[in-house]
């Protein structure tokens, strides 16, 4: 049922049609296409730009500042020029304040729930290491208590520096992953995009091929009915112009026969026309000859008429001479 509407239809109609659906196939491709370049996009902002990237940075700023911090320390807990012990300390705040606005920044990047529980752990420990490190500053500062700094930097601040030490690289590892992650998802996503773009790109090549090859097909079968509807024609159009051809012969052979009687009529007619004129001259001749015929039968009527009168005359002297002869007889 489609098939027979299908070769119903006119070329241009066939052709819009194939154009339509080829139309509809590059919009699907763009579709596609258009979501694989989406995602990537997300995968390039939310989780690198926004995300990974910046935690990378920002952990990275994070722990280059503590283990500045944690050697600016050290180095002042076995200065023994109070001077240069007083400037390692102040550079210890300073490191401490580089790492508080990384940290900071660290924390409005976080997106993924992972990211913010190793946040979580990260922010304790970071406050019980700076308790220690407060306490390992003032012992440090105090030059009455360098023992007791130095037997604090080796037990308690150095189990703390560990533990904070150990969730940096954990961190570290975990934004790491999370790059080596998107960045898989996103040449995943870009072989996926490409993969369906070129099956996408070879089904539109072989609609179109088949589309072609139908369009040909039934146009040349169309052009085919027609050409021989026109060799029908045409030798219709040829039997008509013999048909015209012998009617024409016939038509010019009875003009000539008739041109030939127009001219037996015409001079038919001239001598019918010499007839009636002397006809019409008899006719006069006759009409006299009547008015004198009429006058001689009016005067032969007026002898009849006397004739019988006297035959009348004639017949009453018979009798009686018959019966004079009677008479004599007897």
């Amino acid at each position: 049922m489609a098939r027979s509407q299908l070769s119903q239809w006119t070329i241009g109609r066939r052709i819009a049609g194939a154009g339509a659906i080829l139309i509809g196939l590059i919009v699907a491709i763009g579709f596609t296409a258009g979501i694989g370049f989406t995602r990537l996009e997300t995968f390039a902002t939310a989780c690198l730009r926004d995300d990974a990237v910046p935690g990378t940075i920002y952990m990275s700023e994070m722990t280059q500042a503590a283990m500045r911090a944690q050697i600016r320390l050290l180095t002042a807990g076995v200065q023994a020029v109070p001077e240069k012990r007083a400037e390692d300390l102040r550079i210890v705040e300073t490191r401490l304040s580089e790492y508080d606005k990384a940290h900071g920044l660290y924390e409005a990047s976080i997106f993924q729930p992972e990211d913010r529980a190793n946040f979580n752990k990260l922010h304790a420990l970071r406050a019980t290491y700076l308790a220690d490190l407060r306490t390992a500053v003032k012992l440090i500062a105090d030059p009455a208590r360098q023992v007791e700094a130095q037997r604090y930097l080796a037990n308690d601040m150095e189990d703390a520096w560990a533990r904070f030490r150990e969730q940096l690289v954990v961190m570290i590892t975990w934004n790491n992953a999370s790059i080596s992650q998107t960045t898989d998802a996103m040449i995943a996503t870009a072989d996926r995009t490409r993969l369906v773009t070129i099956l996408t790109a070879a089904g539109i090549v072989l609609v179109a091929l088949l589309l072609g090859w139908y369009i040909v097909r039934s146009t040349n079968r169309v052009l085919r009915s027609l050409a021989g509807q026109l060799s029908e024609a045409s030798a219709q159009v040829s039997s008509a112009a013999s048909q015209v051809s012998a009617a024409s012969q016939s038509l010019a052979q009875g003009s000539s026969e008739q041109a030939a009687s127009v001219e037996e009529t015409s001079a038919s007619l001239e001598e019918v026309s010499s007839m009636v004129k002397n006809n019409a001259d008899n006719a006069d001749n006759a009409r006299e000859i009547s008015t004198a015929t009429a006058a001689e039968i009016e005067a032969g009527a007026q002898q009849m008429q006397q004739m019988v009168a006297a035959m009348d005359d004639i017949k009453a002297s018979s009798g009686n001479i018959a019966k004079i002869i009677k008479t004599i007889d007897e």
